[in-house]
C-alpha cells in the first residue's frame, strides 16, 4: 500500500508561458494512454515491466560551453564519445517489442553532432514510438540538417536560447553565435510549414537567468518568439555544479523521484541509468552489451532505488541527496519554510 504522505511528482521545473503545450495529441489514443500513465505512474508508485520513455545519449559532445550546464563542468572528467547507430537500432527493437512510448535522442551534449541522428529518428518512427524527440542549442540546425530531420518524422523538437538579444544570449551560451542561431530557428519553422507538416511541435525554452527577472524581461522574450514557436517555456534555473549551493545534505523527506517509475538512461557507450540527472554515473545499472534495458528496469539495483525513496530516505544515496531535481522539488513542497 502506497504511504499517502510521499509526495511523487512531476519535474516542475519547466513553466508554459505562452502556447499549447507540445505533449497535446488529443487525437492520438496511444499518446494520451502514455501521458495518463506518465503521470499517474510516480504517483501510485508502479513502475510496469518496462519503461515509458528512454533517454538515449546520442554524443556527450557539445559544441558550446554554457556556464550553467553539466556537460561543461564535468570537462576530462568523463570520456567522450558518439553512440553507434547499431546499439541505437538495438535499443529501439527492445523497447517496440515491450511497448516503450517514446525516446529523447539526447541526455549529455548536443544531438546534432552526430551526423546519423535523422536516421536514428526515423528508425524510431519506422518502429511505431509515439513520442520522439530532442533538446538542441540549434547552432547546427542548418537547412540541410533541417529538412533531414523534417523528412525523419521527428514529432517535438526544444530549442534552448537565453532572452533574445544578442548580449543575453552570448553571455550565457558560450561560442554560439546569436545571429545564426535565431535564423535557424526561424528557417526551421518556415520549412516545416512550407512542407505543410504540423510537427515537429517546437518548444523555445530560455533558462530564467537573472536577467529574466527584469521589467518585462519574458513578455519581450515572448513577443520575439511567438510567431516561430508553438510553446515558449522558462526553466528554472540550476547550477549544475554540485556543490555550489546548499544542499539537503542528510536530509530525510517524503519526497519519490518520479523518474523512477517513467524513464531511464541510456550513455553513448551503453551505459544504463535510472535516471537523466546522475551527470557523473553513480547509479550505473549495466550496460546494453551485458544486459537488456527490460533487465536493468526490473534489477535488484533500481528496486532498492525505489524502496528507498518510498521509504523516505533518498537522502542515504549519495547521488541522490547531492541532486538539484529533489533539492529544487523538496523546497518547493517545503514553500519557504526550510
Amino acid at each position: 500500500m502506497v504511504n499517502p504522505d510521499l509526495k511523487a511528482i512531476a519535474n516542475t521545473n519547466i513553466h508554459r508561458v505562452y502556447g499549447s503545450s507540445v505533449l497535446r495529441q488529443e487525437l492520438n489514443p496511444e499518446f494520451i494512454k502514455y501521458r495518463r500513465l506518465w503521470d499517474e505512474q510516480p504517483i501510485k508508485m508502479q513502475h510496469g515491466t518496462f519503461p515509458l520513455f528512454l533517454d538515449i545519449e546520442v554524443t556527450n559532445i557539445c559544441n558550446l560551453r554554457c556556464k550553467f550546464c553539466a556537460t561543461t563542468y564535468l570537462g576530462n572528467d568523463v570520456s567522450r564519445g558518439n553512440i553507434d547507430s547499431a546499439l541505437v537500432k538495438k535499443i529501439v527493437n527492445e523497447g517496440s517489442k515491450f511497448g516503450l512510448y517514446g525516446v529523447k535522442f539526447n541526455d549529455r551534449g548536443e544531438p546534432l553532432m552526430h551526423k546519423d541522428l535523422p536516421e536514428m529518428i526515423a528508425y524510431a518512427k519506422s518502429a511505431g514510438l509515439t513520442d520522439i524527440y530532442f533538446n538542441t542549442n540549434a547552432l547546427l540546425l542548418d537547412k540541410q540538417m533541417t529538412e533531414r530531420i523534417l523528412n525523419a518524422g521527428l514529432q517535438r523538437i526544444s530549442i534552448s536560447f537565453e532572452g533574445h538579444t544578442a548580449n543575453i544570449y552570448e553571455k550565457y551560451r558560450i561560442k554560439s553565435s546569436y545571429e545564426q542561431v535565431v535564423s535557424n530557428i526561424k528557417s526551421f519553422r518556415k520549412i516545416r510549414d512550407s512542407l505543410g507538416l504540423e510537427t515537429p511541435k517546437i518548444r523555445i525554452q530560455t533558462v530564467r537567468v537573472k536577467e529574466m527577472d527584469e521589467e518585462n524581461a519574458i513578455q519581450d522574450y515572448i513577443d520575439f518568439w511567438s510567431s516561430t514557436a508553438d510553446e515558449i517555456c522558462v526553466i528554472d534555473y540550476k547550477d549544475e555544479k554540485h556543490g555550489n549551493s546548499k544542499r539537503l545534505i542528510d536530509f530525510p523527506y517524503k519526497w519519490v523521484c518520479p523518474q523512477l517509475f517513467q524513464r531511464m538512461v541510456v550513455w553513448w557507450d551503453g551505459s544504463i541509468l535510472p535516471c537523466n540527472e546522475d551527470d557523473k554515473g553513480k547509479l550505473i545499472l549495466g550496460n546494453v552489451s551485458e544486459m537488456t534495458v527490460a533487465e536493468a528496469w526490473n534489477s535488484e539495483k533500481i528496486n532498492f532505488l525505489r524502496k528507498t525513496h518510498k521509504d523516505g530516505n533518498a537522502h542515504k544515496i549519495n547521488a541522490c541527496n547531492g541532486c538539484y531535481l529533489r533539492d529544487s522539488e523538496i523546497k518547493k513542497l517545503c514553500k519557504g519554510k526550510l
